[in-house]
C-alpha cells in the first residue's frame, strides 16, 4: 500500500488516540485515516505493558506491530505512552489497596528493561517514548504516593534503558494532572533529568532545534536548566541531561511563568 502523505498548515497539532482496544483491523486504518484527514501529522497512541509483557522476558508485539504498521501508511508519527503493570509485577489486591497501574521501586527495572525492548523493536518507527501517566498522581502508582524526586528515579532507570537500545529516542516525561494546589515542585523542575519546556514550541520541533555541543551531545536551549553542571550520578547522569525530557503537557496559563515556561504544581 502506498504510503500517504498528511497535508497540514499546523505541524504541531497531536491527537491522542485509543487504539489499543480495538479488535477490528479496519476500525484501527479509518481511526488514522480520520487523524490524517483532520491534518493531524502525530498521535500519541497508549501502549500497555500488561498486555504485551505477560510474563516476564514474553513479549506479544501482535498490536503494537499492526497499529504502528497502520500508522505509517497513513504517514502518522506515533508517540508511544508506556503503562498498566502486568500482574506479575504489581502487589496483589487481597494484600493491599492497589490499581493496575501500581508500581514500586522494586519493579522499576523491570519495567525499564520493558521499555528498552520496546525502543529497540521500534527504532526508526517510533521517535518518542512517554514514560508513565500523570505520576503526580497516587492513583497512577497504586494509591501510592510518589514524591518527584522519586519519580526522577524512576526516570533515570527508564531513560538509560531506552537510550541503550535507541540513542535517537525521546524520553518525555509523563503528563501531569492539573491540581488545585499552589506548591510548585521546585525539586522536579531542578532536577538533571528534566528539562523546562517553552509551552509555545511543539515538544518534537523543540528537540529537533537543539544544538551539538563538541563532544557530539544534543542540547536543549539556553535556559539555565539546561548547562553542563556536574551530576551526582557520573558520567552517564550528564550525558543524559544534555537530552531533553520533556513534560508532555500543555499546561493551563496561570501554570507558567513570565517566560512562559511550566510551574507545575505537584500534589495529590
Amino acid at each position: 500500500m502506498t504510503t500517504q502523505t498528511v497535508q497540514t498548515d499546523h505541524p504541531q497539532v497531536c491527537v491522542h488516540t485509543r487504539l489499543t482496544d480495538e479488535v477490528e483491523d479496519w476500525k484501527i486504518q479509518r481511526s488514522l485515516q480520520l487523524v490524517r484527514e483532520m491534518g493531524a501529522a502525530t498521535v500519541v497512541d497508549f501502549f500497555p505493558w500488561a498486555y504485551i509483557e505477560g510474563s516476564p522476558g514474553a513479549y506479544d508485539w501482535h498490536h503494537p506491530d499492526r497499529i504502528l504498521a497502520y500508522a505509517h501508511e497513513q504517514g502518522i508519527q506515533v508517540i508511544a505512552r508506556l503503562g498498566l503493570v502486568p500482574d506479575w509485577a504489581r502487589p496483589k489486591a487481597s494484600v493491599q489497596q492497589t490499581s493496575l497501574n501500581s508500581l514500586t521501586p522494586a519493579h522499576y527495572a523491570d519495567y525499564a528493561r520493558f521499555v528498552g525492548a520496546f525502543a529497540a523493536r521500534y527504532r526508526g518507527t517510533v521517535t518518542a517514548l512517554i514514560a508513565w501517566n500523570e505520576p503526580n498522581l497516587s492513583f497512577e502508582w497504586g494509591y501510592r504516593s510518589v514524591a518527584p524526586a522519586e519519580y526522577i528515579d524512576f526516570l533515570r532507570h527508564v531513560y538509560a534503558a531506552a537510550h541503550a537500545a535507541n540513542p535517537d529516542v525521546i524520553v518525555l516525561g509523563g503528563a501531569l494532572a492539573p491540581t488545585l494546589s499552589e506548591r510548585v515542585a521546585a525539586d522536579i523542575s531542578q532536577s538533571a533529568y528534566i528539562e523546562l519546556v517553552d509551552l509555545r514550541e511543539h515538544p518534537l520541533a523543540l528537540h529537533q532545534e537543539r544544538r551539538t555541543t563538541s563532544d557530539g551531545h544534543s542540547r536543549g536551549g539556553n535556559d539555565e536548566h539546561s548547562r553542563e553542571d556536574a551530576h551526582p550520578h557520573g558520567d552517564g547522569d550528564r550525558a543524559a541531561a544534555r537530552h531533553a525530557l520533556i513534560i508532555e503537557e500543555w499546561l493551563p496559563s496561570h501554570f507558567q511563568d513570565e517566560r512562559g515556561l511550566m510551574r507545575v504544581p505537584w500534589s495529590r
